[in-house]
């Protein structure tokens, strides 16, 4: 098209051209510069009203919603070497915009994009090209958000134009509305289709919180014929920041603030909540390990298709652990989950497995295979179905419903698990049946619940040298995760301070 556009115009400049130079019979020549005048006349000119103008940028941004998507590329796309990412929902709620003084204005800005959603200032200067506002921010930091460079054009109820972070940068564009009808559905989908893709926002700390109830019962060997079961409850809350990639992925760097504990083990009771307990003068064994696990970090790297390709950090927190624990029963149990396998699994893929690679309709299903590499169960497949289930708008937010099933089975000729106390994991095969919230604006799965429930044929040591018997092992667990804001875990972190009081 662009090729027929530039031939259309070169022939028309052609024609224009031999009209102008042409000499026709009994005509005299004339001047070049006259001919192109006549050819070309200038444009009218009026001065620009630009009280008129300001005011009418004032009316546009009072009380009104841009929303539409962006995109980013890292210091390699910065430099044309790497593409931009697909293109990602956001939305700012302005609710007026003052002048201060020459081109300086201030804007009441809600903004609203990945995880975040905060009310600010934000002092712009505001510069003009003939009647066209062009908001301009210079290196501004936002609080909360970081700091930020863009050039936005607004013109006749539409916005566009680039944005520049620390070594990253990107577009962005879309409409403008007013506040009273800006509840719509994702702008790169439709009404009942959705891009199920991760929101990698540099800047975009949440919390996340994982919370397990599991009951585990042992049958036949040393345990007996008669079942034997034990409960626990864990809960594991993370800062999770994000560092966006040059590739469109992200680190993802998650750092221990909550580990609590309620069961222990067949050896005996055990109970710490980093919320709710003292530090003691003589740690417990569960507290000797969470207090070297809190503030604490590791990394994941995640591709933008929302796959985990590494883990950093984890391995020298294990080791530390170890040291400093005072129960090794307890350490054992604990080292399952301070491996990059587990942290790749239950901080990323367990998450990630059920986003979509391409736009979903309701109703539609997808696919979606990770394995997970288990300390005492060996190498692991999990097989996901997943389903848009429904599309609807909560609280004025657009958000998804994801229901799935994932089979989970011992990877053929993976590497078997490691015995614990005399007992090795034979086999693993169970499901996974969950449902998940997305929500479109942010980019994220904000809520999802699962109930999975797992057979782990085992073999147990006997008490004389050499001898073996099977041991049934059933364990059933409800299993929930939530994003909590800075507010809400704040929240959170105080009312669980006050019970500790009274």
């Amino acid at each position: 098209m662009m090729k027929v556009m530039m031939g259309l115009w070169l022939f028309a400049g052609s024609m224009l051209a031999s009209a102008a130079g042409a000499q026709h019979p009994g005509e005299t020549k004339v001047d070049d510069e006259q001919a192109r005048r006549e050819v070309h006349p200038a444009p009218p000119t009026r001065p620009l009203d630009r009280a008129a103008l300001e005011q009418r940028f004032r009316d546009t941004l009072a009380e009104a919603v841009f929303h539409g998507t962006w995109q980013m590329t890292g210091e390699g796309g910065l430099e044309g070497n790497a593409p931009l990412t697909d293109p990602q929902s956001d939305k700012y709620t302005i609710t007026k915009a003052t002048k201060i003084a020459g081109d300086r204005w201030l804007i009441m800005a809600r903004v609203q994009y990945g995880d975040k959603d905060v009310t600010l200032p934000i002092p712009v200067r505001v510069v003009w090209a003939g009647d066209t506002p062009i908001i301009t921010l210079d290196e501004i930091n936002m609080p909360g958000l970081g700091i930020y460079s863009a050039r936005v054009m607004v013109y006749r109820n539409f916005y566009g134009g680039t944005w520049f972070g620390d070594c990253y940068g990107g577009i962005l564009s879309g409409r403008i509305t007013n506040a009273s009808n800006a509840s719509t559905p994702n702008p790169a989908a439709g009404p009942d289709v959705v891009n199920l893709v991760p929101n990698f926002t540099p800047g975009s700390d949440v919390y996340i919180e994982i919370v397990t109830e599991t009951e585990t019962t042992q049958k036949g060997g040393m345990f007996g014929d008669e079942a034997r079961t034990r409960e626990t409850e864990t809960t594991r809350t993370c800062r999770r920041a994000v560092t966006p990639t040059a590739d469109g992925g992200a680190k993802l760097i998650f750092t221990f603030d909550r580990l609590q504990e309620i069961g222990g083990s067949f050896m005996g009771p055990a109970k710490f909540d980093t919320d709710l307990d003292d530090v003691s003068d003589e740690p417990g064994s569960l507290e000797s390990i969470f207090l070297v696990m809190l503030g604490r970090s590791f990394t994941l790297d995640i591709d933008r298709n929302a796959n985990t390709r590494g883990c950093v950090g984890i391995q020298s927190l294990c080791d530390d652990v170890e040291e400093h624990a005072t129960g090794m029963f307890v350490f054992a149990q604990k080292q399952a989950e301070l491996t990059d396998g587990d942290a790749r699994f239950t901080w990323g893929d367990a998450q990630t497995a059920i986003y979509a690679d391409h736009p979903v309709r309701k109703g539609d299903t997808w696919n979606r295979t990770v394995r997970r590499d288990d300390l005492y169960r060996g190498d692991l497949t999990y097989d996901y179905r997943c389903t848009l289930d429904d599309v609807h708008t909560d609280d004025g937010r657009t958000v998804a419903t994801v229901t799935y099933r994932a089979t989970v089975n011992r990877t053929p000729n993976g590497k078997p698990g490691t015995r614990l106390f005399g007992m090795l994991v034979r086999d693993v095969n169970g499901t996974i049946d969950g449902v998940a919230t997305y929500d479109v604006e942010r980019g994220a799965f904000v809520a999802q619940t699962e109930d999975i429930n797992l057979s782990l044929p085992t073999l147990s040591d006997g008490t004389a040298p050499g001898e073996t018997s099977n041991v049934d092992v059933t364990v059933r667990t409800k299993r929930t995760m939530r994003l909590l804001t800075f507010a809400e875990r704040a929240e959170q972190r105080a009312s669980n301070k006050a019970v500790t009081s009274e």
